[in-house]
């Protein structure tokens, strides 16, 4: 029996299981692809992205963007890695914060005629603490207070 089941052990699964565990929860992390050992990749995206686990696939699904009823606009196959630990296991080691002018859109530049826009309810200032602890749990490159 678990407390909490995630689904994808990348970059947000993985430290989402790790949080919770420390807290006494039993997590079940579900991952559909292999544990591959540090051996059996490089730290080489362009090399990486070349075996199976990133190549497109029909069975792994299309990403789809719909506006409206209407057809989609966009399709295209997932590049993205299905393994334990998924595209993690061979970024370049950053995560690019956002900045204060990212919550307040509406504000800053007004919505376009018939859009939906609308600024965040929350600031950077709420997210501070969670970049620092996603950051410290991944083990990224540079600081943290950046």
């Amino acid at each position: 029996m678990y407390d909490v089941c995630i689904i994808g052990s990348g970059a947000g699964g993985a430290p989402a299981a790790a949080v919770l565990s420390r807290n006494g929860l039993k997590v079940a992390l579900l991952e559909r692809g292999p544990h591959y050992s540090d051996r059996d990749l490089k730290k080489d995206e362009l090399t990486v992205c070349r075996m199976p686990m990133f190549r497109p696939d029909d069975a792994k699904g299309k990403r789809e963007i719909y506006y409206g009823n209407a057809s989609p606009l966009f399709a295209s196959h997932l590049w993205t890695a299905t393994c334990v630990g998924g595209g993690t296991r061979v970024m370049s080691g950053f995560f690019f914060r956002m900045k204060d002018e990212d919550f307040s859109p509406r504000s800053r530049f007004g919505a376009p005629d018939g859009a939906t826009l609308q600024d965040w309810p929350i600031d950077l200032d709420d997210l501070q603490p969670y970049y620092d602890c996603v950051e410290a749990e991944i083990g990224i490159d540079g600081s943290a207070l950046v």
